[in-house]
């Protein structure tokens, strides 16, 4: 029964193809346009944040560590260039940010890299802006907001919190592992209405749970006490 209900809708398309070639010819010529631009704005916000990337680790090269104020405040600059270039990401619309998740994975690399020598130089103060702004980015993207990147997401949520606390932020440094743990059910509950949840995830939720719970008694301990 199926295998004629779909001979029956291949019969139509390619009826209507030939009923209305032109109008055919339109919608196609739309879809491969908007798959040029795709790729032409992939190619340019790669393009400009390996540019920025480069120019940052050839001028932090004699500063690695961060420890001069006018290495932090290049630094600093540089990832408020970065926010600026890439804001667009934000008003995308999902399908179009999912494809780019590449980008915006390596993007979170180089800020986590950079808000981790600033947090370790004793410039934590810095750090949270451009940590906050990447998270937010990630958990708008399909992609990087599934189970998949969950480790990478956590090791995020902790060096925020750190941050937070460095500066005595405490009640901050709670919320932001409390926010984390919350998504993490909500991604768990997902799983698991969909299929059994294999293994590896299982293994994967467990390992994140134990790290974060280390976190929440930690700044709680913090906050209350």
């Amino acid at each position: 029964m199926s295998n004629k209900k779909d001979n029956k809708k291949g019969d139509a398309d390619r009826a209507e193809i030939i009923d209305n070639p032109t109008g055919r010819y339109k919608e196609l010529k739309k879809i491969n346009k908007e798959m040029g631009d795709i790729v032409d704005l992939q190619s340019n916000l790669v393009l400009r944040f390996k540019n920025i990337e480069n120019n940052l680790i050839n001028e932090v090269a004699h500063d690695r560590d961060i420890t001069r104020k006018d290495t932090v405040q290049f630094v600093t600059q540089t990832l408020d260039e970065i926010i600026i270039e890439n804001n667009c990401l934000q008003e995308m619309n999902a399908n179009l940010r999912e494809k780019l998740y590449f980008l915006i994975e390596n993007i979170s690399i180089t800020v986590y890299d950079y808000c981790h020598r600033l947090r370790k130089s004793n410039y934590s103060v810095h750090a949270t802006k451009y940590l906050t702004w990447i998270i937010l980015l990630i958990e708008s993207n399909i992609v990087l907001s599934g189970a998949r990147y969950l480790r990478w997401r956590v090791k995020l949520y902790a060096e925020l919190a750190a941050c937070y606390e460095d500066y005595f932020s405490y009640k901050s440094a709670f919320k932001v592992i409390t926010q984390a743990v919350e998504r993490i059910d909500n991604l768990r509950k997902a799983e698991e209405q969909q299929s059994p949840v294999p293994e590896y995830l299982t293994a994967i939720f467990t390992e994140n749970y134990r790290v974060l719970n280390i976190l929440l008694l930690k700044h709680g301990f913090m906050v209350y006490f």
